[in-house]
């Protein structure tokens, strides 16, 4: 039960409390704070998880779940300057330094272990994949579909690297799925789904990508599993065709047939990582 309450219970109900009240007392002609105060309940309703599930963080001591508090600040400051920084161009600017200091801090103790054309090679190809992963994430936001892929991304995520890799990162994005799916609850409460806007998913996606990160650098996660898992928003093509084919203008029934096609990629990715032997 305990594992439950901290993966789920506390960073779904911050986040449900954080959000529900900012979509109650800002309307729409205050569309732009709630979307900050939206952004605080994702990283509090995370952050909840986080602590509740990590107890033994230390700043003088870092381990690799440790590292991943700091990613936590850079994608909350990331997504901050999105909100702020109106021009498309200064805002696509920052996604890449942005990724690349997420990448350093999270990995940098292993680097000083490699060749340099080792390390080079690890650098450039997790900043090409999370970039591009990123970069759709970002322009599909504006989109209902965004929301129910990115959940079923998180959890996808969450049952993967529990079963291939480490519990403990595992559980970092059960809490991430719980924070995520509480703004997801809400919308399916609305008689149209709002968007999350695209400094929102700017820090859900960083933050997503620094878990995978972390699977595969210190838990040695399937790759190919991984990747399965970053490419599911560049199914929004066919998520949208799906949904026109099918003629449901019902946001829930909308939201399953998202969830049916992004969940196409996590269930090869739980083929590729089922355990041969038996869990019990």
């Amino acid at each position: 039960m305990g594992l439950i309450n901290t993966t789920v219970i506390y960073p779904l109900l911050t986040a449900l409390v954080l959000i529900g009240s900012a979509r109650a007392l800002w309307k729409d002609q205050w569309a732009t704070t709630r979307l900050y105060l939206v952004g605080i309940g994702l990283s509090f309703g995370f952050l909840v998880g986080y602590f509740s599930i990590h107890q033994g963080f230390s700043a003088s001591h870092i381990n690799s779940v440790d590292r991943l508090f700091f990613a936590v600040s850079i994608a909350g400051l990331t997504a901050f300057l999105f909100h702020i920084w109106i021009t498309r161009l200064r805002r696509y600017l920052l996604m890449p330094p942005a990724t690349f200091i997420i990448l350093y801090v999270l990995i940098s103790p292993l680097l000083f272990r490699l060749q340099l054309a080792e390390a080079v090679g690890f650098i450039l190809g997790t900043l090409l994949i999370w970039t591009a992963s990123g970069m759709v994430w970002t322009k599909i936001s504006h989109s209902h579909i965004s929301n129910t892929s990115y959940v079923v991304a998180a959890l996808g995520s969450a049952i993967i690297i529990s079963l291939d890799g480490s519990l403990l990162i595992g559980q970092m994005a059960g809490a991430l799925t719980a924070a995520a799916g509480g703004w997801w609850l809400l919308n399916q409460t609305q008689k149209r789904h709002e968007p999350l806007g695209k400094a929102n998913m700017v820090f859900l996606q960083l933050l997503l990508g620094a878990i995978l990160t972390l699977a595969y650098f210190y838990a040695e996660v399937n790759l190919i599993a991984l990747l399965l898992i970053a490419f599911i928003p560049f199914l929004y093509p066919v998520c949208q065709r799906a949904i026109a084919i099918s003629g449901t203008t019902a946001p829930l029934l909308q939201s399953i047939v998202t969830g049916m096609i992004s969940s196409i990629p996590v269930l090869m990715a739980l083929w590729l990582v089922w355990p041969e032997q038996s869990l019990y």
